[in-house]
């Protein structure tokens, strides 16, 4: 086994995205792209229990429409249905990409296979809420990524990603660390703490 744990710069704007496309269109035009998230296996979601066995949050009860845009700006389908299209219960939605940045709301981005309309929902960061993201790969692998929201002893929260591997585990830690941080005079700059386990 090896253990490596080290931090990274993250500016403001950078984002940690799981995505349900193949890496090898990652430099696609954006159309392209989009076709590709349309096609490819949708991202599924799911609650996971604390070790209690209990659900201590329900992503249902934590998710909001996207607060920037009016409700005539979001497709109808989408913004009566979009706790059933959470569930994936409505095929013709995917889940095709998770955001996550530090002291953000986590992003849950959607696609209509049939007609590529684009929504998005948010997640309020719940202390508690443990979530699980699977997605089937070509090579029959299914990627695994557990988002726990966890409370901070500053009455903050904190975001802690999980990445599963055939070979090992990878812990990103997004914030809630009490930071040392050289660029203290320039709130634009975060530290992100990793922890890479292979076995």
């Amino acid at each position: 086994m090896r253990k490596t744990s080290y931090r990274r710069e993250f500016y403001y704007e950078d984002v940690h995205i799981i995505t349900n496309a193949p890496g090898n269109c990652e430099d696609e035009p954006s159309d392209t792209a989009m076709r590709v998230n349309r096609i490819s296996p949708s991202i599924r979601i799911s609650n996971i229990p604390q070790k209690n066995g209990k659900i201590k949050a329900d992503i249902a009860d934590c998710v909001e429409l996207n607060w920037m845009l009016r409700g005539d700006e979001i497709t109808p389908e989408f913004r009566e249905n979009y706790i059933k299209i959470l569930r994936g219960e409505l095929l013709t939605w995917k889940l095709f990409a998770v955001e996550i940045h530090p002291w953000g709301s986590p992003c849950l981005n959607f696609v209509n296979e049939d007609t590529g309309a684009s929504e998005h929902l948010f997640i309020k960061r719940v202390p508690g809420l443990q979530m699980m993201f699977e997605v089937d790969r070509a090579d029959d692998y299914t990627d695994k990524y557990l988002l726990r929201i966890k409370a901070t002893d500053d009455g903050e929260t904190s975001m802690v990603l999980t990445e599963y591997y055939s070979h090992g585990r990878c812990e990103i830690v997004f914030d809630g660390v009490p930071l040392y941080n050289h660029h203290s005079h320039d709130e634009e700059w975060e530290y992100i703490y990793v922890t890479e386990i292979l076995y």
